[in-house]
């Protein structure tokens, strides 16, 4: 079975950009932040096959390419992966002539500091914003399934590349959080609200509402909780009630001054001997006028006030 984040891949690989500009920018996304961009190779891995198959056929159908295809199998309980790799100079020179890329955009096999340059030129409308963090998110991103916690994050290399993509999710009002992890640059995101409005925006929509509803059953069964909890501490302080009422009363008759209690209170006491279990509604009942919960409650604490009393002589 997917994971939630392999599935919120598919979901965003499958959903067809709004104009060609937002498609390419898409494409863009994912090789910028694929495993390598250089002129000698270009490789992009992941463990989704909607995600190779959206890039093979948009190099095939715009710029006649097609890169090699390998599994990958997957270590220490990962999934299998797919790699995508061109090394023809000539398909990779197209490529980069098709996105703009020039020679000094690139060093060292990752980005320079021209490289936002490259990326502005490629975001036409405020679709293609959108578009270009899917295609990264397709390449770098990972989602926490919601049972565990609501955490989207990006992991990348190059630090140029994690400052442009910063900046475009506060474009989107989604200010990431960042932090260093060895060799490797996160740019997260925590909380229902900021995951779920990016698997909106990248067009995961049934995991959008995943995270939705794992919220909503979150706050009911927490409700649930709360509720339980306060009647169950309601029904303790109740039996807690009860037992010091019965034992009062059978102090007094073991003293020898239960007669000293009036007649009313000797038939409150007698009632709640014989019912150690009934509510103190159920005794108002009993009583004879029946009387209220309030004035129950009032005498059997009259009885344990006078047999408190009682103990200190």
């Amino acid at each position: 079975m997917a994971s939630f984040s392999a599935r919120a891949k598919a979901e965003t690989a499958r959903k067809a950009p709004k104009h060609p500009c937002c498609e390419k920018a898409k494409i863009f996304g994912m090789l910028l932040f694929s495993g390598k961009l250089s002129t000698d190779a270009v490789t992009y891995a992941t463990e989704t096959r909607e995600s190779t198959d959206l890039l093979t056929s948009f190099l095939g159908e715009n710029l006649h390419i097609v890169p090699k295809e390998e599994t990958i199998a997957g270590n220490r309980g990962k999934a299998e992966r797919i790699l995508l790799t061109v090394r023809d100079p000539d398909a990779i020179g197209r490529l980069f002539d098709y996105f703009g890329i020039g020679n000094g955009d690139l060093g060292c096999d990752v980005f320079s500091l021209s490289a936002e340059d490259a990326v502005c030129r490629s975001l036409l409308c405020e679709d293609c914003e959108r578009s270009f963090i899917a295609g990264a998110f397709l390449s770098c991103g990972f989602v926490y399934p919601p049972d565990k916690k609501y955490q989207a994050e990006f992991v990348m290399r190059d630090k140029e590349l994690w400052h442009i993509l910063e900046g475009l999710l506060c474009r989107r009002e989604l200010p990431p959080k960042k932090v260093t992890r060895r060799d490797k640059r996160v740019l997260y995101l925590q909380g229902v609200e900021k995951v779920s409005d990016l698997l909106g925006m990248i067009g995961a929509t049934s995991c959008y509402f995943d995270v939705l509803n794992a919220q909503a059953l979150k706050e009911t069964a927490e409700a649930t909780v709360r509720t339980t909890n306060f009647e169950v501490a309601n029904m303790r302080k109740t039996t807690d009630a009860a037992f010091e009422q019965i034992r009062a009363i059978e102090s007094l008759r073991q003293s020898g001054r239960f007669d000293a209690l009036s007649p009313v209170l000797r038939q409150t006491a007698k009632n709640r001997l014989e019912n150690p279990d009934s509510t103190l509604s159920a005794l108002a009942e009993m009583e004879n006028p029946p009387v209220s919960k309030s004035q129950i409650s009032k005498r059997l604490q009259r009885i344990v006030d006078f047999e408190k009393e009682q103990s200190k002589t």
